[in-house]
């Protein structure tokens, strides 16, 4: 039997042939009172002592036990368990106490987890911000931070319910804010465009040119840029940029009822070269041209070097032969203490073998021994 189990059944036993004053067991008796807080103190405390690991939420047990005798009451305790299967199982020197124990723990258990989930409940919903100010009006973005989107249901008087989606404008930028307000935007703009250059006079890779302002209301739409150096979609045609070239770039920007122009210039430069790369196409170009000019030979001559750099040529290794090494070298390690083992497996036989011929090789000795055979002449007999 375990610590702090000893009274449980008893106990449960003597609760349940107790009788209140009236049907729900209140009492308005102050020392019935005071008794009836002492007990629930004890009962409280009885638990204190069970172990730890074993029972890790035992602070939950005087209300599991009130919640197991109200199931108990209903008919439906092997609800939590089946109580003669855990008894069986648990091999105590009191089996109902452990199955009662048992199925304290598992409504522990589940209490923790509605607590839990209750809890992260409360804490989304305090974390999810309301847009509905009053009913009927729905927050509105200040300028500059673009429309909001918001998933709404609407039900008509009859109780019908749809689900729809509404987009809210930015509040529109006071009038005498207007030019700081597209000062502002023409910056973000300019940021925009350049992508993943270094800076606007920097620019070797593609622009974006962008249809709205990022975080803003305002629609963009650019002029033609200059053909000779720059695709419709911001693609550079590096090949023309043979040296930095300035080009300008035109758009307009409507928000709301204004238009405003803008324009602004960024620095095209010519692209880093890549070495390596160069030196692939190089070498490509080269062999192509050895090969053609070997069409009628039986061999193709390779070559000795690009741009006065001198090339070796050398097959490439076929890596089969390397891992067939690699394969037969672990093999070759592992005979032996394959070998090893192999042995200490037939050791371990033969003595068993021995063991078990040990009563006749002792009854035949005693046989021969008798017969007035020696004792060499009867072991080699054997």
């Amino acid at each position: 039997m375990k610590a702090g189990t000893r009274d449980f059944a008893r106990e449960k036993k003597t609760r349940s042939g107790m009788k209140n004053n009236d049907k729900t067991g209140y009492t308005t008796d102050p020392e019935k009172k005071a008794k009836t807080k002492k007990d629930a103190g004890k009962k409280a405390g009885r638990f204190k002592d069970l172990d730890k690991k074993e029972h890790p939420l035992r602070s939950f047990y005087p209300v599991a036990e009130v919640i197991y005798g109200w199931v108990c009451r209903a008919g439906k305790a092997d609800v939590f368990g089946d109580r003669e299967i855990t008894a069986l199982l648990s091999g105590s020197d009191d089996p109902e106490t452990e199955a009662l124990l048992d199925a304290y723990k598992t409504i522990s258990y589940i209490l923790m987890t509605l607590i839990c989930t209750s809890v992260l409940v409360v804490l989304c919903l305090l974390a999810t911000e309301s847009h509905l100010l009053s009913g009927n009006r729905l927050s509105r973005a200040p300028s500059g931070q673009g429309e909001s989107v918001y998933e709404l249901k609407v039900a008509d008087e009859e109780g019908t319910e749809k689900d729809i989606t509404v987009t809210v404008s930015e509040q529109k930028c006071p009038e005498d804010k207007l030019d700081e307000f597209f000062e502002d935007a023409t910056q973000k703009l300019k940021l925009a465009v350049i992508a993943d250059n270094a800076s606007a006079d920097e620019v070797t890779g593609k622009l974006d040119l962008v249809r709205e302002i990022p975080g803003t209301s305002i629609k963009v739409t650019f002029d033609d840029p200059d053909p000779q150096y720059i695709y419709y979609d911001g693609t550079i045609r590096q090949e023309n940029v043979l040296e930095p070239v300035i080009i300008t770039l035109t758009a307009e920007l409507v928000y709301f009822d204004e238009i405003r122009i803008v324009s602004f210039p960024i620095r095209l430069v010519p692209a880093v070269p890549d070495e390596s790369k160069i030196f692939e196409e190089k070498l490509l170009a080269e062999l192509e041209a050895a090969d053609t000019a070997t069409l009628k030979e039986g061999y193709m001559i390779l070559p000795d070097d690009i741009d006065g750099k001198k090339l070796g040529w050398d097959e490439k290794k076929d890596s089969i032969p390397g891992m067939i090494a690699v394969i037969g070298l672990i093999t070759a390690l592992g005979i032996i203490p394959a070998k090893s083992a192999e042995l200490k497996k037939q050791l371990k036989q033969r003595e068993k073998e021995m063991i078990n011929d040990y009563p006749d090789i002792i009854s035949k000795m005693s046989l021969l021994l008798t017969a007035g055979m020696t004792s060499r002449g009867a072991w080699e007999k054997i």
